[in-house]
């Protein structure tokens, strides 16, 4: 798609120059993979914090404490946990997985909350 926006190659197959502007210039596309697992990882904190807020209470999923005193991992924890910080700057696909399990969770979450005999809302 990047290339089709940026260089009016096609949409659904490699242009010819795509081969020859990666041996040219490969940062550019090793920039364009390193930002999507950025803006996955960036994207996970405010659906560990609203989990934690639908699920539990704010300061939950502020992660400041739990019903029982104990820390846990919201929202401030989630955005500084070393193995967070890794997986969202290296170009895998852990920050996606996890972005999309979190949403899923969340949706499945309002779901059963809206649906006769789920758990009762706030």
């Amino acid at each position: 798609m990047w290339d089709s926006v940026a260089h009016g190659g096609p949409i659904f197959s490699s242009g010819p120059g795509l081969a020859n502007r990666f041996a040219a210039s490969p940062g550019d596309f090793y920039l364009i993979g390193r930002l999507w697992p950025i803006a996955f990882a960036i994207g996970a904190i405010p659906l560990v914090f609203l989990l934690g807020q639908r699920c539990f209470s704010t300061a939950v999923g502020l992660a400041l404490v739990t019903p029982m005193d104990a820390p846990t991992r919201g929202a401030a924890l989630w955005a500084v946990i070393p193995l967070a910080v890794f997986y969202g700057r290296v170009v895998r696909t852990d920050s996606a997985g996890v972005f999309f399990a979190l949403l899923s969770l969340l949706l499945t979450e309002g779901n059963l909350r809206g649906a006769p005999g789920g758990p009762a809302g706030p």
